[in-house]
């Protein structure tokens, strides 16, 4: 089974501006916390795979996997240059955009939106 969490994580890190935007808040999995009552710094990525199911089989053997992963960005302001800059990064990757949606979160006044990709990696 081959994951497509490292790569997509390695493009958003490596991208300069992603980089600068963010300062490295860009997290798998799970976004830390601060502590002793600190706030959160704003943006926030997350990666995280949905699935990995397999795909297109050949004699009995499946050959690809395919499979969802999810980006969230949190901001506070606009998110439209950073969106714009993770789906140009996924679509590098060849990952197709099969979802977006948005929610605003009231108790910390910031946006989330939520991108939904899928691609397939070859077994």
């Amino acid at each position: 089974m081959k994951d497509l969490e490292v790569p997509v994580m390695s493009a958003l890190l490596n991208d300069e501006q992603i980089a600068t935007l963010t300062k490295g808040n860009i997290h798998r999995w799970v976004v830390p916390q601060p502590e002793n009552g600190q706030e959160l710094e704003y943006p926030i990525i997350r990666v995280i795979e949905i699935d990995n199911y397999d795909g297109h089989y050949a004699d009995n053997k499946a050959t690809i996997s395919e499979i969802p992963i999810q980006i969230d960005l949190w901001v506070q302001g606009d998110p439209s240059e950073l969106q714009n800059l993770i789906d140009q990064n996924m679509k590098a990757l060849h990952l197709t955009r099969i979802g977006v949606s948005s929610r605003y979160e009231p108790d910390t006044g910031a946006m989330r939106k939520i991108f939904r990709y899928k691609g397939q990696v070859s077994l």
